[in-house]
C-alpha cells in the first residue's frame, strides 16, 4: 500500500510517472498535494494524504499510469473538477486537462468529449447550434466522465432522466490498465460511427453508470444529444404542510405528462429570501414549493401547456404564487454560479457557520414522499437540525420513471466536533432506515456503507464475475431462439 512505500521506491515511482505524462504534470511536493487534500464538501475535517498528483492528458498516458500502479501496488483514484478522489492515498490521477470536446455531429445530434470536460463547456458549444444535453446548475466543475460514474441531475431530468441516461458509449480505462470501448463507442471506427447505445450484443454501458470509479477510469463519453426547445414556461405552486399527499398526486399527475422539470422544496429555501426582502413573503401556509418547467416549439403550445398545469395544480389544492420564484431562478445571471446566486447569499447569512452539507441523496417511488418527509423531519428534530440558523433545506426533484430522490441542505460548523458527529448519525440513520425499506442513495461518500447496502454491492459484484464467464469462448451455453 502506498503509505509502506520506502523513499527509495517513492522515487522509483516517481521516475516512471515523469516518463508517462512529462516532469510538469506530475508532483510529490507537500504544497500540491496539500491543495488536493481537503473533500469540497465536508470542510476540513477530512483529509486525503496522496502520494502523488499526477494529470495525464490522453487515454493512453491513463492505462500507463494505472498498469504502473498494478505493479507497484499502490491504489489510485481519479478526481474529476469538484471531486475528491478515493480514500486510501496513493496515486490521484487528475482528469481536468482530458477536456477536449472531440466532435458535435449535429446532422445525428451526437457530441463526443473526452472524460474531464466539464458539462457546461459542453452545454455552451451545444447551445450555439441548437442542440441540448441535460445541463447541472451547478457552474463549470462537473465533468462529463464523473457524471455518468455519479450521475449528475439537470434540468430536463423530469422527462429524459439523470445525465447519465444520455451517454451512449464509454471508453473506460479497467482496473488492469487495459482500454475498452463499449456502446456507440465500440462502433466509433465504423462506417457508420457511434450512433447507437444499443449496438449488437448486450449492453455494456450499464455496468459503468454509478459504479463511483471502481471499475475503471472513464475517458471518453458519447452524448445522445436533444434539441434545444424554442419556448420555456416556468410556473411555482405552493401547498400546505398537512397537503403533502395532495402536493405527491398532482406531482404524479404532472409527471405523466412529460413535464420537464419538476423540482420541489420546502419553506427553508425561500425564508431566507423573504426576510431579506429579495422577494414578496408568502402566505402563511405555504410550506410545500412545487417548480415546473415546461417546454414548447410554439406560443400555442406552451398555452396549451400551461393551461393543464395549471388545471392538475388546481385540482389537487395547489396555489400559483404570485411571484413566479423558478423564473427568477433562471433568469438571474449568475444561476449557473449558485455560490453567487442571491439565494445561497441569504441562507448563508441566516446561518451562523456558513458550512453547506449535503447528506447523501435517497431514490424511491414518488408515491412514498409523505412518509419520506416526515421522517426526514423526525431525524432532523432528533439531531437538532430543524432550526433556524441549520436552515434544513429540503431539495427534491422526480424522474421520468416516477422516482422521487429527497436530498437536504443544512450548515454546520466543521470545527465543531458535537455538530459533526450529530450530521453523522443523521446520514447513517437515515441510510439504514430508507436502505431497509428498499431506497437507493448517491452514495456520496464511498466507503462508508450500511451492512444492508455492502451486501447489495456483493451481489453486483457475484453478478460481473457471471457475465465475464458468460463472455468466455469456451462458454459452454451456446445462443438460441426464445420465442
Amino acid at each position: 500500500m502506498a503509505e509502506q512505500l520506502t523513499e527509495n521506491r517513492k522515487a522509483e515511482v516517481m521516475k516512471e510517472l515523469r516518463k508517462i505524462v512529462g516532469a510538469g504534470a506530475v508532483s510529490d511536493s507537500e504544497v500540491v498535494r496539500e491543495s488536493y487534500k481537503y473533500l469540497p464538501f465536508s470542510g476540513i475535517t477530512w483529509r486525503i494524504n496522496y502520494d502523488f498528483v499526477v494529470i495525464p492528458h490522453t487515454t493512453q498516458e491513463v492505462s500507463e499510469i494505472v498498469k504502473l500502479a498494478n505493479r507497484y501496488e499502490i491504489p489510485i483514484a481519479p478526481r474529476g473538477g469538484c471531486g475528491w478522489g478515493g480514500f486510501k492515498g496513493g496515486i490521484l490521477i487528475d482528469l481536468t486537462l482530458m477536456n477536449r470536446i472531440l466532435k458535435i455531429d449535429v446532422e445525428n445530434a451526437k457530441a463526443i468529449t473526452e472524460g474531464g470536460c466539464s458539462v457546461f463547456k459542453l452545454s455552451y458549444e451545444l447551445f450555439k447550434v441548437g442542440l441540448m444535453i441535460l445541463t447541472t446548475e451547478y457552474g463549470p466543475a462537473p465533468t462529463v466522465g464523473a457524471s455518468v460514474q455519479n450521475p449528475t441531475v439537470a434540468f430536463g431530468k423530469t422527462r429524459y432522466g439523470q445525465n447519465s441516461e444520455m451517454a451512449d458509449g464509454l471508453e473506460i480505462v479497467l482496473p488492469s490498465g487495459e482500454i475498452v470501448r463499449v456502446g456507440s463507442l465500440a462502433y466509433e471506427d465504423t462506417e457508420y460511427g457511434p450512433y447507437s447505445r444499443l449496438i449488437t450484443g448486450p449492453d455494456l454501458v450499464g455496468l459503468f453508470i454509478k459504479h463511483g470509479g471502481a471499475l475503471g477510469i472513464i475517458t471518453r463519453v458519447s452524448y445522445r444529444c436533444l434539441r434545444k426547445p424554442e419556448k420555456f414556461g416556468f410556473y411555482s405552486y405552493y401547498w400546505p404542510r398537512s397537503e403533502t399527499t395532495a402536493l405527491t398526486q398532482a406531482t404524479r399527475e404532472l409527471v405523466m405528462r412529460e413535464v420537464f422539470d419538476v423540482h420541489i422544496n420546502d419553506r427553508w429555501k425561500t425564508q431566507p429570501l423573504e426576510d431579506s426582502g429579495s422577494m414578496p413573503r408568502l402566505p402563511d401556509d405555504a410550506w410545500f414549493l412545487l417548480f415546473l418547467i415546461v417546454t414548447a416549439e410554439s406560443d400555442d403550445e406552451l398555452a396549451a401547456k400551461e393551461k393543464w398545469t395549471r388545471q392538475i395544480c388546481d385540482q389537487h389544492g395547489g396555489k400559483e404564487m404570485k411571484y413566479n420564484i423558478w423564473k427568477m431562478h433562471w433568469d438571474w445571471p449568475t444561476f449557473f454560479n449558485p455560490s453567487a446566486h442571491p439565494l445561497t447569499r441569504e441562507i448563508v447569512k441566516r446561518s451562523d457557520y456558513g458550512f453547506f452539507y449535503v447528506p447523501d441523496s435517497f431514490y424511491y417511488p414518488l408515491s412514498k414522499f409523505p412518509e419520506v418527509y416526515d421522517i426526514q423531519e423526525g431525524l432532523a428534530r432528533k439531531y437538532d437540525f430543524w432550526r433556524e440558523d441549520r436552515q434544513f433545506v429540503l431539495d427534491a426533484f422526480v424522474t421520468k420513471d416516477l422516482v422521487m430522490c429527497s436530498q437536504v441542505w443544512t450548515f454546520i460548523d466543521p470545527y465543531d466536533p458535537e455538530m459533526r458527529k450529530a450530521m453523522g448519525r443523521y446520514h447513517f440513520e437515515s441510510e439504514n432506515i430508507f436502505g431497509e425499506k428498499g431506497g437507493t442513495w448517491q452514495n456520496m461518500f464511498p466507503p462508508f456503507v450500511p451492512d444492508w447496502a455492502w451486501k447489495n454491492q456483493q451481489e453486483a459484484h457475484e453478478i460481473i464475475k457471471k457475465i465475464k464467464r458468460l463472455l468466455d469462448p469456451n462458454n459452454i451455453m451456446m445462443p438460441g431462439n426464445i420465442y
